[in-house]
Protein backbone atom coordinates (compact mmCIF):
# COMPACT_ATOMS: atom_id res chain seq x y z
CA UNK A 1 0.00 0.00 0.00
CA UNK A 2 3.04 2.20 0.40
CA UNK A 3 4.22 1.95 -2.13
CA UNK A 4 0.89 2.45 -4.32
CA UNK A 5 0.13 5.67 -2.18
CA UNK A 6 3.41 7.21 -3.28
CA UNK A 7 3.25 6.65 -6.97
CA UNK A 8 -0.39 7.50 -7.54
CA UNK A 9 -1.78 10.73 -7.42
CA UNK A 10 -5.04 10.34 -5.95
CA UNK A 11 -6.43 7.77 -3.01
CA UNK A 12 -9.00 6.41 -4.85
CA UNK A 13 -5.66 6.06 -7.99
CA UNK A 14 -4.00 4.60 -4.84
CA UNK A 15 -6.62 2.17 -3.99
CA UNK A 16 -7.40 0.79 -7.40
CA UNK A 17 -3.63 0.50 -7.98
CA UNK A 18 -3.44 -1.22 -4.77
CA UNK A 19 -6.28 -3.42 -5.53
CA UNK A 20 -4.91 -4.57 -9.03
CA UNK A 21 -1.46 -5.78 -7.06
CA UNK A 22 -3.34 -7.64 -4.22
CA UNK A 23 -5.79 -9.49 -6.93
CA UNK A 24 -2.67 -10.82 -8.67
CA UNK A 25 -1.27 -12.38 -5.75
CA UNK A 26 -4.54 -13.63 -4.00
CA UNK A 27 -5.49 -15.33 -7.87
CA UNK A 28 -1.72 -17.32 -7.22
CA UNK A 29 -2.62 -18.25 -3.76
CA UNK A 30 -6.15 -19.22 -4.38
CA UNK A 31 -4.88 -21.41 -7.54
CA UNK A 32 -2.18 -22.90 -5.29
CA UNK A 33 -5.04 -24.07 -2.35
CA UNK A 34 -7.11 -26.18 -4.97
CA UNK A 35 -3.89 -27.53 -6.54
CA UNK A 36 -3.88 -31.00 -4.58
CA UNK A 37 -0.27 -32.96 -3.30
CA UNK A 38 1.73 -35.19 -5.62
CA UNK A 39 4.71 -36.88 -6.11
CA UNK A 40 6.25 -34.00 -7.72
CA UNK A 41 4.60 -31.28 -5.23
CA UNK A 42 3.86 -32.25 -1.57
CA UNK A 43 1.99 -29.47 -0.76
CA UNK A 44 -0.02 -27.19 -2.23
CA UNK A 45 2.67 -24.38 -1.03
CA UNK A 46 5.86 -25.77 -2.78
CA UNK A 47 7.36 -22.35 -2.07
CA UNK A 48 6.91 -23.03 1.45
CA UNK A 49 10.30 -24.71 1.26
CA UNK A 50 12.38 -21.44 1.03
CA UNK A 51 10.79 -19.99 4.35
Amino acid sequence: MAIALREADSIPETLRQYESWRKLITIRYQKLSRQFPSEQNETAFPEKNYF
